[in-house]
């Protein structure tokens, strides 16, 4: 009975999770760039029963009475990096990566990444995320400068990330890839962390 009990308990514990896991899933349906989360769910290793009395006893008959398994696990969080629609904002400082890739944004604590192209430029001219942190390019931090936002020029975003001003280049977005993006761990404000460097895309 208490190994039931035990069992029962692990099937709770992976339930929980995967509500948590759904709950949050919802919690961001209007997020740009979410990714959502599942769970792999596994089995403990099973348990081969005996009847204790037979072995105390010397008994030759069979006394296996057969495996038992001891409840389930989750084994891992797995991130589902699909290609979702895109939505068009009218706004020029909203980008959009179409197939694999992320981009880069410095934060206090290093560089992060995020599929979240929701941008804008500060007073300072300089593109940032919609928590301030800076959108880096090739060269740096994306900057167009004060003078930019004095000017009627629309900024204009080429298929592979080049950035113009009017006719002229400013700067290219640092896209970059990974070879295991499900490594990629989530730290909130839809931005996630890497132990690995990420390869140019």
């Amino acid at each position: 009975m208490i190994r039931g009990l035990y069992t029962a308990a692990t099937a709770m514990n992976v339930q929980v999770t995967r509500m948590d896991l759904v709950s949050n899933d919802l919690a961001n349906v209007n997020t740009t760039g979410y990714k959502k989360d599942f769970a792999v769910v596994s089995s403990f290793e099973e348990e081969l029963l005996y009847r204790m009395k037979d072995i105390e006893n010397n008994r030759s008959n069979n006394n296996t009475i057969g495996y038992i398994s001891p409840g389930a696990r989750i084994e891992d969080i797995y991130t589902q990096f699909t290609q979702a629609s895109f939505v068009e904002t009218g706004d020029k400082n909203n980008f959009a990566i179409q197939g694999e890739g992320f981009f880069q944004v410095q934060t206090p604590d290093g560089l992060r990444y995020t599929r979240d192209g929701n941008f804008s430029f500060n007073e300072a001219g300089s593109l940032v995320t919609k928590e301030g942190y800076a959108v880096m390019g090739e060269d740096g931090p994306i900057e167009l400068g004060e003078e930019y936002l004095d000017t009627n020029i629309d900024i204009v975003v080429g298929r592979l990330g080049t950035i113009r001003l009017g006719l002229e280049n400013v700067g290219k977005l640092a896209l970059v890839n990974f070879e295991e993006p499900q490594a990629l761990l989530k730290q909130g404000d839809n931005l996630y962390i890497s132990e690995e460097e990420g390869i140019p895309a």
